[in-house]
């Protein structure tokens, strides 16, 4: 990459909720005059005036149209980087304001991404699909410091794996943790409250799904029991074992409605 990219890609990534630093990232390819700079600029716009611009210059169906039209003119870092990885079609990466903000990837495939993908778009939120394979922390998260959300999905083994992930990284901007129907047991909430600190964590979470796995009170106990940071605000415990003893220990804990314990029917 060029200085001057490499300088302004990186005011992206420092402010990746500011419009201000891709406006003038699409100026900079615009003025190099290259048609497919010239079509990712005029993309970068217009996908920024579909986010903040109301009402919109054109329909959304015309708008979308356009923005697709300009996306085949073009291949970015990351459409460029995507070729190399193995079985890339598995991999689903969601684009905001211009440049992939998600990306839903298999457990396989993330040492290489979360390597390659730091200075090329400013990720938010990170799925990891199967936790099957054994994985090295020291290869992946350390690789995406300003990941919001972290989500894993069908980790059938547990989450033994995400634990040693977790453990020794420092997620300064992470609020948002899914482990949901990961098979976890009251024994894995423990080492995940556990690793959620070391990782310092901790005391950022605001949102907290463990929905669809094997937890009793004991899990609820482990839960109330952790220093939450003072954003909490969602906890799903949805579809576990916990009971309506464990719901009032949390409800008393937190104070949430969706952890009020539930009417007993006969």
């Amino acid at each position: 990459m060029q200085p001057d990219r490499d300088a302004l890609l990186a005011g992206i990534l420092a402010e990746p909720d500011a419009d201000l630093p891709r406006l003038v990232f699409a100026d900079w390819l615009e003025e190099t005059g290259h048609p497919a700079n010239c079509a990712r600029a005029e993309y970068i716009r217009e996908e920024i005036e579909a986010c903040r611009v109301w009402p919109p210059r054109l329909s959304r169906r015309k708008a979308k149209v356009r923005r697709d039209a300009l996306k085949a003119m073009f291949a970015d870092e990351w459409d460029e980087f995507v070729k190399g990885v193995p079985e890339a079609k598995s991999i689903v990466a969601l684009r905001n304001r211009g440049f992939v903000n998600i990306v839903s990837i298999s457990d396989y495939q993330l040492p290489l991404i979360a390597k390659e993908l730091p200075g090329r778009h400013p990720v938010h939120a990170l799925i990891v699909n199967m936790m099957t394979a054994e994985l090295d922390p020291a290869a992946t998260l350390p690789h995406l410091p300003r990941l919001k959300s972290l989500s894993f999905s069908s980790c059938w083994r547990g989450v033994s794996d995400v634990n040693r992930i977790l453990t020794g990284v420092s997620l300064p901007h992470l609020t948002g943790f899914n482990a949901s129907e990961c098979l976890l047991t009251d024994a894995d909430v423990v080492r995940l409250v556990h690793a959620l600190r070391a990782s310092k964590s901790l005391d950022r979470i605001e949102t907290l799904d463990l929905s669809k796995n094997e937890l009793t009170d004991h899990a609820a106990q482990t839960l109330a029991a952790a220093d939450w940071s003072p954003g909490f605000r969602t906890l799903n415990i949805d579809r576990t074992r916990i009971t309506n003893a464990g719901r009032e220990v949390l409800f008393r804990r937190f104070g949430f409605e969706e952890l009020r314990p539930r009417l007993a029917l006969s």
